[in-house]
C-alpha cells in the first residue's frame, strides 16, 4: 500500500488534505503562508511529547483534527476533538519524528577546534568542493621565547580563524551532522516509520550549495540497507528553485506545490489531494509561485519561431533597440534562407519540438508565420497540428507576404523591394534580396509606434511595454 499522509484542520490547513504516494524525499514548496510549516507541525504531532499541554493544543487544532500516516502495513493516527478535549494516539506502527530547525549558520557551532569537529568540517568542505583544511603546530624559532607552540588552521595555504568559517559551510555541515547523528542503526531497526523534518535548508547557502541538497539527501537514502529504505520519509520545506530543479535527477524525490493551505496541480489549481510531481514537471510552476521568472536568472523573456529570415532581421533589430521584449527569434529558414516550403515546414516542426521540451518555455513560446496559403496540404497539416496545440500563441500574419507590410512605412521602398524580389531567381538569390530590404525597413522602425504601424498592430504583443 503506498504511503500517504492525511491531515485535517491543523494551523493553516483548513479541512482535509492528503499527500498520496509519498516517496523518500518530499519537498513542500510555495510562498509564505501557504501551509508548508503546517504540514511539518502536523507531522510533529505524531510525536506525543511534542503536543503535550493545552497551549499547544489550542495553537494547532480546530474543532476536530487528525494526522494520519500510513506506510505499507502500518498506520499511526493522532486525533483531537474539542468536545472531548482529549488527544488520542492510535496505530500499529512505531514512528519516530526527528526535526531539524532552520539553520542560522551560527559561528559558535564551529568554535571548538577538536579532532572530531575538524574532521567533520573537512569532510563537508570537500563535499561542497571548497577543498580541505589543514592543521599545523607552529613553533617559535626564537630560542629566547618561552611561548608554547600554537595550533593554526590553513585553507588554500592561508591561515584562517576556524571560529569564523563561512555561515554557508556551517549550515551545510549542520545538515550533514543532523543525518549522521539521528539515523543510527538502532533507530532504523526499532521503528516502522522514521520521519525527518527539515525547514528551509537553503538558508545561508549559495546556489551552488543549494543544488547539492537533493544529491546529499539521495546519498543518505542510498547509504541505508535496501530493506530499510522504505521506512524513511524526509519532508523538506523550501523556497529554493535550485533545490527543486536538482531534485528532478532522483527518482526517490518529488515536489508537492502548495498555496493557501491547499495542494496545487500543474495548472496552478488548488486541490485537497496530490501525488506530487517530479521536479522537472513543476519547475516553471514553482518558479512563479516563489516569485521568480526565468529572466531573473539571465534567460530571455521568451522564444519565437519564425518562418522567414527577413522577419527575424526586423525583429532582432527592434529587440536591440529596446522596442520589443528580450525574445530570442529563430527563423526556420536559417542562414540558408530556405524557399522550399517543405523544408521550411519540417524545420518549423523540429524547432517546435525542441521548445515544447523546454520546461521554462514549453507553455509560453510563440510561432509567427507568414500567410500559409502557398503551403501544400501535407506541409499545412504539420503546421496546423502545431497551431492546434499552442492555441493563441500561434500567429499567422494576415498579408500575403512580409513585404506587403513595408507599404505602411514607405510606399516607395515597398514598390522597389517588391520589384527586385520578383526579378530575383528563386532560392538563395531571392532570399538575399528579401534580407536586404528587411534590413532597410528595420532602419525605419525607431519607435514602438513605428513597429505597431508596420505590422498594423498584429505583433503588438511583442512590444516592450
Amino acid at each position: 500500500m503506498p504511503a500517504t499522509l492525511f491531515i485535517r484542520s491543523i494551523k493553516r490547513i483548513v479541512g482535509d488534505l492528503q499527500l498520496d504516494d509519498l516517496t523518500r524525499v518530499n519537498y513542500l514548496v510555495g510562498p509564505n503562508g501557504c501551509g508548508k510549516s503546517s504540514i511539518l507541525s502536523a507531522l510533529m504531532c505524531l510525536k506525543p511529547e511534542s503536543i503535550s499541554g493545552k497551549v499547544t493544543k489550542n495553537l494547532f487544532f480546530e474543532n476536530y483534527s487528525r494526522v494520519q500516516l500510513t506506510n505499507y502495513n502500518s498506520q499511526n493516527t493522532v486525533d483531537w476533538s474539542e468536545q472531548r478535549d482529549e488527544i488520542i494516539f492510535s496505530g500499529n506502527g512505531k514512528v519516530i519524528v526527528l526535526g531539524q530547525a532552520k539553520s542560522e549558520g551560527d559561528e559558535k557551532s564551529s568554535s571548538a577546534l577538536l579532532p572530531e569537529s575538524f574532521n567533520t568540517f573537512n569532510a563537508t568542505s570537500n563535499y561542497v568542493e571548497m577543498g580541505p583544511f589543514e592543521v599545523e603546530r607552529v613553533f617559535n624559532k626564537d630560542p629566547w621565547n618561552d611561548d608554547p607552540p600554537r595550533r593554526i588552521v590553513k585553507h588554500h595555504d592561508k591561515e584562517i580563524n576556524f571560529a569564523h568559517l563561512s555561515s554557508g559551510l556551517i549550515a551545510f555541515n549542520e545538515l550533514r551532522s543532523f543525518f549522521s547523528n539521528e539515523l543510527k542503526k538502532d533507530t532504523i531497526l526499532t521503528n516502522t516509520s522514521i520521519i525527518l523534518l527539515i525547514e528551509e535548508p537553503e538558508t545561508n547557502l549559495h546556489p551552488d550549495f543549494q543544488k547539492k541538497i537533493p544529491q546529499f539527501l539521495n546519498e543518505v537514502i542510498d547509504g541505508l540497507p535496501p530493506d530499510q529504505q522504505g521506512k524513511i520519509f524526509i519532508f523538506v520545506s523550501t523556497h529554493s528553485p535550485f533545490v527543486v530543479s536538482k531534485s528532478r535527477n532522483f527518482n526517490n524525490q518529488k515536489v508537492y506545490p502548495m498555496s493557501e493551505g491547499k495542494l496545487v496541480d500543474l495548472n496552478g489549481e488548488m486541490q485537497n489531494s496530490s501525488s506530487g510531481f517530479s521536479g522537472s514537471k513543476v519547475l516553471t510552476l514553482v518558479a512563479k509561485m516563489l516569485g521568480s521568472e526565468v529572466t531573473d536568472f539571465g534567460y530571455p523573456d521568451n522564444f519565437c519561431i519564425l518562418e522567414e529570415q527577413s522577419l527575424q532581421r526586423i525583429l532582432d533589430k527592434a529587440r536591440e533597440d529596446g522596442i520589443v521584449k528580450n525574445i530570442v527569434f529563430i527563423s526556420a529558414a536559417g542562414a540558408s534562407r530556405f524557399t522550399n516550403l517543405a523544408d521550411t515546414a519540417r524545420e518549423i516542426e523540429n524547432l517546435n519540438t525542441l521548445l515544447k521540451c523546454n520546461p521554462l518555455y514549453m507553455d509560453k513560446y510563440f510561432v509567427i508565420l507568414d500567410n500559409l496559403d502557398d503551403f501544400k496540404k501535407k506541409e499545412r497539416d504539420k503546421i496546423d497540428k502545431i497551431a492546434n496545440r499552442i492555441g493563441d500563441r500561434f500567429i499567422e500574419l494576415s498579408k500575403p507576404s512580409l513585404e506587403e507590410y513595408y507599404d505602411n512605412l514607405s510606399p516607395e521602398l515597398y514598390l522597389t523591394a517588391k520589384t527586385e524580389i520578383e526579378l530575383a531567381e528563386p532560392g538563395p538569390d531571392r532570399g538575399k534580396v528579401k534580407d536586404k530590404w528587411a534590413l532597410e525597413i528595420s532602419k525605419m522602425v525607431t519607435s514602438m509606434d513605428h513597429f505597431s504601424a508596420l505590422f498594423e498592430g498584429e505583433l503588438d504583443f511583442l512590444l516592450s511595454v
